[in-house]
């Protein structure tokens, strides 16, 4: 039986500090090897005089793509006493420069994963 990802999943809200809230949305299977294509560059490599197709991981854009996949909002963001607003240039821009955070999402993303392949093995132990 093959299944269709169609609908993103929802966003699950957790406490940062100081009030602050950021939304995390664990992306889908098929986000997932989207993101892949994405960050993948083909070129050539040459030797001895040849050219052979060369593909590796752009790993900044895989970075910024699955960060961007992974953070689906915030609140309580604040910069000068206004709101920040959750745009992919925001999102790399405080999870380069602020360990708390780049901890906290990172801590937050492998928790998450974790929590999803329970299920889904609980899921399939159960069926």
């Amino acid at each position: 039986m093959s299944v269709v990802e169609t609908k993103l999943a929802p966003p699950v809200e957790i406490d940062f500090k100081d009030g602050a809230k950021v939304k995390f949305r664990i992306p889908s299977r098929i986000t997932q090897r989207d993101i892949i294509k994405k960050a993948t560059i083909r070129t050539a490599k040459i030797e001895d005089g040849k050219a052979y197709p060369y593909e590796y991981i752009d790993e900044f854009l895989y970075q910024d793509l699955w960060i961007d996949q992974w953070i689906a909002g915030w609140s309580g963001l604040e910069e000068d006493g206004k709101s920040i607003p959750c745009t992919l240039e925001k999102k790399m821009l405080i999870y380069m420069n602020d360990e708390g955070f780049r901890t906290f999402v990172n801590e937050t993303i492998a928790k998450l994963m974790k929590a999803e392949d329970t299920a889904k093995e609980d899921a399939e132990k159960n069926s």
